[in-house]
């Protein structure tokens, strides 16, 4: 029992004996007729060392799709209890560090997802598409989420409740500035620490006068993408790119948003004065 083993309130290396008395299900209550049937049950003595849960970091197995950037950009963060520095983490390693669900999960994305031929991890997200010209229309400026703080809870756990091993952590954490330092008029001050917002266990990407953010719920850096694609490339058919963003646009609201339709008219059509007109039809 669970419940039992967690009331007995050990500390770490510490070793106690408890008996626990177990009823057969079918007795729990029962009754034969109408005399109280006797329950059948059963007196256990176990020897409980309960060990501190395990702090050492968690391995990262993650694909390459999931490794951060040769050239991102390392924050520090802390929890303001416990003075613990958070270890950074990619989805697929939280998943598969989570167990038998988390398992189950990456099996599911494995099977409808990262199989599909079309390559939605590889060729279908990164690379560029079989066409001459792209015109990307999509919103910034908007808070974005980009990740969640997580701990790992100790919890006594059965068989028959299933338990994740990491929960949203809601507890004070502080992303960790570096000292200042001086610097004169003519240098920028923002540094990537003002990017971004700790608010409770999820962590937001905010604009400042010159980082743009995303549009609420993709980040600007993956819809930015595009820009990569200006890029010569032995596989680049594309020979125009160009980008209209659209300042506070969200995400699904874009599609009621006049500047996005008048964008796509402005792309698709030509105004008269451009119109090449016929000698013959005057």
């Amino acid at each position: 029992d669970p419940i039992a083993l967690k009331s007995m309130n050990l500390k770490s290396g510490e070793t106690r004996k408890q008996t626990l008395t177990f009823t057969h299900l079918a007795d729990s209550g029962g009754m034969s007729c109408c005399t109280p049937a006797a329950p059948r049950q059963t007196t256990v003595e176990i020897e409980v060392t309960w060990n501190a849960f395990d702090t050492s970091p968690i391995p990262q197995v993650c694909e390459n799709v999931a490794q951060p950037h040769e050239n991102g950009v390392s924050l520090t963060f802390q929890n303001d209890e416990t003075g613990e520095i958070y270890q950074p983490l990619s989805g697929h390693d939280a998943l598969h560090n989570e167990g038998r669900w988390g398992h189950t999960y990456l099996k599911t994305i494995q099977k409808v997802y990262r199989s599909d031929p079309y390559g939605p991890n590889s060729i279908s997200a990164t690379d560029p598409p079989p066409v001459k010209r792209v015109h990307a229309i999509y919103g910034t400026n908007v808070p974005t989420d980009i990740g969640s703080f997580l701990c790992r809870v100790d919890e006594c756990v059965s068989k028959r409740r299933q338990m994740p091993i990491f929960h949203l952590d809601k507890s004070g954490i502080t992303l960790k500035k570096p000292q200042a330092q001086e610097s004169s008029p003519d240098n920028v001050k923002e540094t990537y620490h003002d990017y971004f917002e700790v608010k409770g266990p999820i962590l937001t990407d905010v604009h400042t006068p010159t980082h743009p953010s995303g549009d609420g719920t993709v980040p600007y850096w993956s819809l930015n993408w595009v820009e990569k694609w200006k890029e010569p490339s032995p596989n680049n058919r594309v020979e125009n790119v160009t980008i209209k963003e659209l300042p506070g646009a969200p995400h699904r609201e874009i599609l009621s948003d006049k500047r996005f339709f008048a964008e796509i008219l402005r792309y698709c059509t030509k105004k008269k004065e451009e119109t090449a007109v016929s000698p013959r039809n005057g």
